[in-house]
């Protein structure tokens, strides 16, 4: 068991909500976190560092004297144009802000308490030698040569033989040392061939407990950098990253002539079942995003950031197009119109502005307290706020163009604020026992819901206010029913921080631990989405409810909801035909008597097993397949086939479908594995175009997700489908991992530059 270490987590009053995402994150993580003046001495100091921070003389001399303990920096807000004192600049500091993938962010924030601080230093210094072999384009030259060097370094990334246990090296690090391994090899067997015959086998055999990547039993290659690529985060959680890392070896080892390794394979398909979201905005060095806005544009997106702009960013290339100065102070909070035109914003120094991005007009008022929540009527004409007291205000724009702030009332808690059509806005309350929905227009409490017996954490109403979800302090989900608030039969976290629902009962859950998921009450399903964050602290929906940003310290996750969220019929026309026996193009397929399902073209006949984990044919005696049985959890419930006859689909009594591509000479390939779980599915059919796979449920309820058909029986549709799930833009750390031609190969691009802050 890991000894408990002991945190001083210390910064400026100005950075309070980083550094308590800071302590919580440690906190969850078992690290117990201490106040500075404690009398026992802490493992170590995280020191969160801003400009607020080096600018803060008194401040800087507290930090000063920890200089005897192991102090951590943390870059939290952005360090511009301020000296920064050696003390701390001499030490590698970790970004915070700046940091898409969280889980690796905390990690690495752990392995700097826990390592040995000299250790610790060298792994980063060896991080950075690594990238600029990289950068270099990989040159032999900046390869290490001094084996004992080398094998020090493995053991103080961890890579082998660390005794703290404390994670490993990046891909990119491992790549590079086992690169420098190899080289320093060659050099050594040059200089000592005539010895090496007589020490063959042994180092043959140490090499591989020394380097031990599992990845080459699963390759049978010695191809160093395939070996990485498989064997480097297969973290289910980000199925993009995965993803991409299957698609490149498989790019690679095609383009050097060698075989595609099936494990690779299969991993992609599994890869490919989960949503991989738009993309991350926020990759900006000079602030962090601290709150965002969706507009009726699928392609614009809003944000406010820490040194007082809004952006305006285009979702198809993850680029900024403008940047606006708001205000001198932090902008902590932002809504917008439909339209995008006027947005809501409020400051660190409790300034509300409402501002036309259009005119450049813009008004404000100065609250008596910091608002927790805003909201902005669909005309723009007012807005709302609530205070972590329970004020509700309403704001409005008088005839000179001065906001008026009026009192809606003080309630017990204010849970969630809501603007609707035809300039409504709602709030959802906690007043005295009851569970409140209020007109903020009118100042009426309009309904009043039975308060649950275990009193609700987290509420939310829908934008025409006739809905009402709330959870309560055990995880049960409640939706109103008449006067009262009855539970849907699903749980949600206990770190939940908050929630937004739609008409139709589907919720967007936030939490603090587990991410941000999609809660269908009617299809009683549950989807995880914006897989990239494990925590998530502010959101927004799109006015049609069909995209998310999740954000969290600094950046946003865009992620498309349409493939988690059910509707009850199509808008569009489907093709294909489906049931227990089909036929299309002189292919038919169907589920026998024992559950095996039977696929027959001209001259052949091909028979799969459900409970079988391999695949196999008359001609082909492996079919490269997904891990687990063929198709799925649950038995064949239902068969359908595409029109041309080219893709067949196998649904299962769990809610799984299984693509599956079928040439003229009866050879098969995997195209696709979908899951629309928990429920039976009853019915599959294709978009005409064929990138969509439509599935009904047995409740009578359809979902969508991205067909791969073609995919099972050629590389190019395979990528082709790759392609249509990578993000709008990366940051170079995730390019510099591709070589160049899996990056043209997938159309992998790197996101544009910042736009600079304006005066």
């Amino acid at each position: 068991m890991t000894e408990e270490l002991k945190v001083v987590v210390i910064g400026a009053a100005a950075d309070q909500l980083a550094l308590r995402e800071i302590s919580d994150v440690l906190t969850q993580r078992e690290v117990r976190i201490m106040s500075p003046g404690a009398a026992e001495n802490p493992d170590a100091v995280v020191v969160g560092v801003s400009s607020a921070l080096v600018r803060d003389s008194a401040l800087m001399s507290d930090v000063a004297g920890w200089q005897s303990a192991k102090l951590v920096p943390v870059r939290i807000g952005p360090v511009v144009d301020v000296e920064v004192p050696q003390f701390l600049s001499e030490l590698n500091w970790i970004l915070w802000e700046s940091t898409v993938d969280s889980g690796e962010r905390n990690a690495t924030l752990l392995t700097a308490l826990r390592m040995d601080l000299h250790r610790y230093r060298d792994s980063q210094s060896l991080e950075a030698q690594a990238a600029a072999w990289v950068y270099s384009g990989r040159e032999p030259d900046y390869l290490m040569s001094d084996r004992r060097a080398i094998k020090r370094s493995l053991e103080t990334t961890g890579t082998v033989g660390a005794a703290d246990d404390v994670g490993t090296a990046s891909p990119r690090l491992i790549e590079y040392l086992e690169y420098s391994r190899q080289a320093a090899r060659k050099e050594w067997w040059r200089r000592n061939r005539r010895w090496a015959f007589r020490f063959g086998v042994l180092a043959a055999i140490v090499a591989i407990a020394v380097t031990g990547f599992r990845a080459i039993s699963d390759l049978k290659s010695s191809n160093i950098l395939a070996a990485g690529l498989l064997g480097v985060s297969s973290d289910e959680g980000r199925p993009d990253l995965q993803g991409l890392k299957m698609a490149g070896l498989m790019i690679q080892q095609s383009a050097a002539g060698r075989e595609v390794p099936q494990a690779a394979y299969g991993k992609l398909i599994a890869a490919m079942e989960a949503p991989w979201g738009r993309g991350v905005l926020g990759y900006a060095k000079d602030a962090h995003l601290n709150g965002f806005a969706l507009t009726g544009d699928p392609d614009i997106a809003l944000s406010a950031d820490s040194v007082g702009t809004v952006v305006t960013w285009d979702l198809r290339t993850g680029g900024m197009t403008s940047r606006t100065r708001i205000s001198q102070q932090p902008l902590f909070g932002i809504v917008s119109t439909p339209d995008g035109a006027i947005i809501a914003t409020y400051d660190q120094d409790s300034v509300v502005r409402v501002t036309n991005l259009v005119s450049g007009d813009s008004s404000e008022i100065q609250l008596p307290s910091l608002p927790l929540g805003i909201a902005v009527s669909s005309d723009g004409a007012a807005a709302a706020v609530f205070t972590e007291g329970g004020d509700l205000s309403r704001v409005r724009v008088g005839a000179a163009g001065q906001l008026k702030a009026e009192s809606v009332g003080e309630f017990t808690e204010v849970h969630d604020l809501r603007a609707g059509p035809a300039g409504q806005m709602w709030a959802a309350v906690r007043d005295g026992g009851d569970l409140a929905v209020v007109d903020v227009l009118s100042g009426r409490v309009v309904e009043r819901y039975g308060w649950p017996q275990d009193p609700a954490e987290v509420a939310a109403v829908s934008p025409s206010g006739k809905t009402v979800v709330a959870a309560d302090g055990r995880g049960e989900l409640l939706r109103n029913a008449g006067s009262t608030l009855r539970p849907v039969g699903m749980r949600v976290s206990l770190a939940l921080t908050a929630m937004a629902v739609d008409d139709a009962g589907q919720v967007v859950v936030m939490s603090s631990i587990g991410g941000a998921r999609l809660v269908d009450t009617a299809a009683k399903r549950v989807s995880r989405v914006c897989a990239v964050m494990d925590s998530v602290r502010t959101f927004s929906l799109s006015p049609d409810g069909r995209t998310l940003v999740c954000g969290n310290m600094g950046v946003g996750e865009i992620a498309d909801l349409t493939t988690s969220m059910s509707v009850p019929e199509p808008s569009s026309r489907l093709v294909g035909a489906d049931g227990s026996d089909v036929e299309a193009a002189g292919t038919s397929v169907a589920i026998d008597d024992d559950g095996s399902v039977r696929i027959s073209g001209r001259g052949w006949t091909t028979v799969l097993n459900p409970d079988a984990v391999r695949v196999e044919t008359e001609s082909q005696p492996d079919v490269p397949w997904v891990s687990g049985r063929i198709f799925g959890e649950g038995t064949p419930s239902n068969v359908a086939i595409t029109p041309d006859g080219t893709t067949v689909a196998v649904a299962t009594s769990a809610g799984a479908v299984t693509e599956i591509d079928v040439a003229a000479n009866g050879a098969i390939g995997l195209a696709a594995r979908h899951n629309f779980g928990p429920r039976e599915v009853s019915r599959v059919r294709w978009s005409p175009d064929r990138r969509q796979l439509w599935a009904m449920t047995s409740d009578g309820r359809w979902l969508m997700s991205q067909s791969c058909a073609g995919c099972g029986n050629s590389l190019d549709a395979l990528f082709k489908g790759v392609r249509e799930r990578v993000w709008f833009c990366y940051p170079t750390a995730t390019l510099d991992f591709f070589p160049d031609r899996t990056q043209r190969e997938l159309g992998l691009t790197e996101c544009p530059q910042p736009l600079g802050v304006p005066a």
